[in-house]
């Protein structure tokens, strides 16, 4: 093509698809903190007494470091509850890049960690950073303990395995099981969306909750991440006052919240944009501003989204308006 060799691209043709929610093959689904928090308890539970059933003479040792190990694996459940971490960037986060001074405990993950390729601050929550350097020196003394010296700051702030096949046992162990009623997926993935649907329900700003989640725009925030539940909707749906009509209706006794129903149509209704004004009034011609000043009325007139009156007649404020063409439409009205 830029050579000349070839007139014109072959492949012009042809289109990309466009994907839609109808094309997925997997919806994943929001964790909630009670999720999350019985997800971490049923970590170091589960390896323990799954160990012990399938190995009856198995030693306090080798126990003890499956407990530890299902520690640290709730510790990474709940680093990605309130952070909303990505499980490739928290694989790759480092204790350098932490800073858990009191008052300032942020995460800078760089660039090229980042899945936007974009330097990020994550903001931690205090009782997170406390756990945190509760973590670091429980490595540094297991490191001293086995000869490997103080932690360094290019060393990882967690241990993740590439497998999830732990993950998925902690989940049914922890009685989520692999999905809801739904038929929506229990994955890693699904504790980041927990943590946008949480800080929604929390009523958090749709502008700080992009940068929390660190996406580029709110439509992520507003549509993919946020998952509303079938409850969500039926409490809003139940706030809305029901009127009378709707209580006799469904055999109900007279309600609490009654609707008060307007005893005739508003202005609006009735197709007009502001109050009502004499018919000579609504036409635009010099005459219109005379008879306004002369009624008392503003020189301005509102206009009309309903069919005007055709009156023509020129009459005085507090007569009323009767002409045939007004009584064959309906619209006779005072002035």
């Amino acid at each position: 093509m830029r050579r000349g060799t070839w007139p014109s691209n072959p492949f012009d043709m042809l289109q990309a698809k466009k994907l839609t929610a109808a094309d997925r093959t997997r919806v994943n689904r929001a964790l909630t903190p009670e999720q999350v928090d019985a997800l971490v308890q049923a970590a170091p539970q589960r390896a323990v007494q799954e160990w012990r059933r399938t190995h009856p003479n198995a030693s306090a040792e080798h126990l003890e470091k499956l407990r530890v190990e299902g520690v640290f694996r709730g510790r990474i459940y709940l680093v990605l509850c309130y952070t909303g971490l990505r499980i490739g960037e928290l694989r790759a986060l480092t204790w350098g890049e932490l800073d858990l001074s009191p008052g300032q405990e942020i995460a800078e993950i760089a660039a090229r960690k980042q899945k936007g390729r974009d330097d990020a601050i994550v903001v931690l929550h205090p009782m997170l950073a406390e756990m945190l350097r509760r973590h670091r020196k429980e490595c540094s003394t297991a490191a001293a303990r086995i000869g490997r010296g103080p932690l360094r700051n290019g060393d990882k702030v967690l241990r993740i395995s590439s497998s999830l096949l732990r993950w998925l046992k902690d989940a049914e162990w922890a009685g989520i099981g692999l999905c809801d009623a739904r038929g929506r997926s229990t994955t890693v993935h699904g504790i980041r969306t927990g943590f946008n649907t949480t800080l929604r329900r929390n009523a958090t700003d749709p502008s700080l909750r992009m940068r929390l989640m660190r996406h580029k725009s709110t439509d992520l925030g507003f549509g993919t991440y946020d998952k509303v539940e079938i409850d969500e909707l039926r409490r809003e749906l139940e706030r809305l006052p029901v009127a009378e009509a709707l209580r006799t209706a469904a055999g109900a006794e007279s309600g609490t919240v009654p609707v008060t129903v307007q005893p005739r149509p508003t202005e609006a209704d009735a197709g007009r944009s502001g109050p009502e004004l004499p018919s000579c009034l609504l036409r635009r011609d010099p005459r219109n501003r005379r008879t306004s000043r002369a009624c008392g009325l503003p020189g301005r007139t509102w206009p009309l989204l309903a069919a005007p009156c055709r009156c023509t007649t020129k009459r005085t404020c507090g007569r009323p308006c009767r002409t045939r063409t007004c009584n064959q439409a309906g619209m006779s009205r005072r002035l």
